[in-house]
């Protein structure tokens, strides 16, 4: 097995705090400014702010920028399959407890059913297989083949660059000091804060951007700084983990239900990640138990 703790140099606390300086520096300038001039105008800076990680690892001296660029070399395709299920299961938990309990309806900004013939077009969002209208059938496989392809053509333009800084530079040189389980926890604390500007504006959550930014946010971040933390010590790469993040991107970005309630909404997701948790526990078991 490839491990992120190939390159041998401990890295130096000094090194740490200063790529942790630079990330939250460039990351709270950028979504700043993303936050002044608004979603239309300040989308560049988002994307600059998702480029704030691997910018401060390249930056951090030659400590980190060994691990960041290490984790660069290996895609680890063997583990796509996982980032796709990771980056997906706690919106297709939720939404089978929407279906299921009736908590939510048809996201009809996106999807449309006719319920003479039963086929759904899809609107606002670009599908593989063109919007339809299709049959149950078609539509599923369409739906799931394109926000695939959208996360693995996405991951080297927009995942990778929050990724290589995460899980390609810090989480090893956490390794060396913590174990996987206090490593993740601390990575997904940080990370969430990392957050906060854009989240306190409003961006992810207008309704209640103070609950989200503070409670619920910081524990789904941390449920996946556990699954694409598993990917990349197993895979020894930060590409599943780029793949999982766009995946769960995409996913929520094309949500085929819609909750009745903010908080059905919020406890559901959580529910959802708390299952993808279990998960990763389930498999870091099984891996340990085979050694």
């Amino acid at each position: 097995m490839s491990s992120f703790a190939e390159p041998n140099a401990e890295v130096s606390k000094n090194s740490i705090f200063l790529f942790l300086g630079l990330t939250f520096f460039i990351g709270y300038a950028a979504q700043i400014a993303a936050i002044y001039f608004g979603k239309s105008a300040g989308g560049n800076f988002i994307v600059l702010a998702m480029w704030a990680p691997a910018i401060a690892a390249i930056l951090s001296g030659r400590e980190i920028r060994k691990f960041a660029f290490h984790s660069l070399k290996k895609i680890g395709i063997r583990y796509w399959g996982w980032a796709l299920v990771f980056g997906w299961l706690p919106s297709i938990i939720a939404l089978v407890i929407y279906w299921l309990f009736d908590f939510g309806s048809l996201n009809v900004e996106k999807f449309l059913l006719d319920s003479e013939t039963n086929q759904i077009t899809i609107q606002h969002l670009g599908t593989a297989l063109g919007n339809g209208p299709h049959k149950v059938g078609i539509f599923t496989l369409n739906y799931f083949f394109s926000i695939a392809l959208a996360a693995i053509l996405f991951a080297p333009i927009f995942g990778i660059g929050e990724e290589l800084g995460w899980r390609g530079a810090l989480q090893p040189t956490l390794l060396q000091r913590l174990s996987f389980h206090k490593t993740c926890l601390l990575v997904g604390v940080i990370w969430a804060a990392w957050h906060i500007p854009i989240n306190l504006s409003g961006y992810n959550d207008s309704a209640h951007p103070v609950w989200t930014t503070f409670f619920f946010f910081p524990l789904y971040v941390v449920g996946h700084a556990y699954a694409y933390g598993w990917l990349s010590k197993e895979s020894g790469s930060a590409w599943p983990a780029a793949i999982a993040h766009m995946a769960n991107n995409s996913i929520e970005s094309g949500q085929i239900f819609k909750s009745n309630s903010w908080i059905i909404e919020k406890l559901t997701m959580t529910f959802g990640m708390g299952i993808t948790v279990a998960v990763v526990i389930l498999l870091s078991y099984k891996k340990a138990v085979k050694r």
